[in-house]
């Protein structure tokens, strides 16, 4: 995930991800996705074909991970560079 100063959320592959999640990222290219933080809220709006749709989702970031906390279930993101 890269997220922009602007507001503007993309979601990003390495080189080697394999074909199948390369071709759901051609997919995902179609939509746009903005986000803002209120608190510790991470609020997500998803835009495609006229639909909207908005993921809140509880959030911590520490040195280089980003943990989302969702329904009791956690999902941690490493900093790549």
């Amino acid at each position: 995930m890269n997220f922009k100063k602007n507001g503007e959320l993309k979601v990003e592959l390495t080189k080697d991800a394999p074909d199948d999640v390369k071709a759901q990222m051609d997919l995902l290219d179609m939509v746009n996705i903005t986000y803002e933080t209120k608190d510790d809220m991470l609020v997500m709006t998803l835009e495609m074909g006229g639909l909207t749709q908005t993921n809140e989702v509880k959030f911590e970031v520490k040195d280089n991970t980003l943990t989302f906390f969702d329904n009791g279930e956690e999902t941690v993101f490493k900093r790549v560079r």
